[in-house]
């Protein structure tokens, strides 16, 4: 492995670890506040909201301006909803 590709690996790694907790803390939100919709709020990066789509969150489809941050939803099935006294 060259050191280019070690570079890319651990680049990965941090960045599957950062996904990782924050899908950590929103499930935790969802947790402590209770609910089944989830929203959220990212830059309009491709990136990020391939990544959230991954996971089952919807671009709202809206007139975004430029710099608006681009809002996703998910509503969460039965199985994916975490009651507090479950924890």
């Amino acid at each position: 492995m060259t050191l280019s590709a070690a570079s890319n690996m651990s680049k990965i790694s941090s960045e599957q670890k950062a996904q990782e907790l924050i899908l950590s803390t929103l499930l935790d939100g969802q947790t402590r506040l209770g609910g089944r919709i989830v929203m959220l709020e990212c830059k309009d990066i491709p990136y990020l909201i391939c990544f959230y789509e991954q996971f089952g969150f919807i671009k709202l489809e809206k007139d975004y301006q430029e710099g608006d941050l681009i809002q996703l939803i998910k509503i969460l099935r039965e199985d994916e909803i975490i009651e507090g006294n479950n924890i």
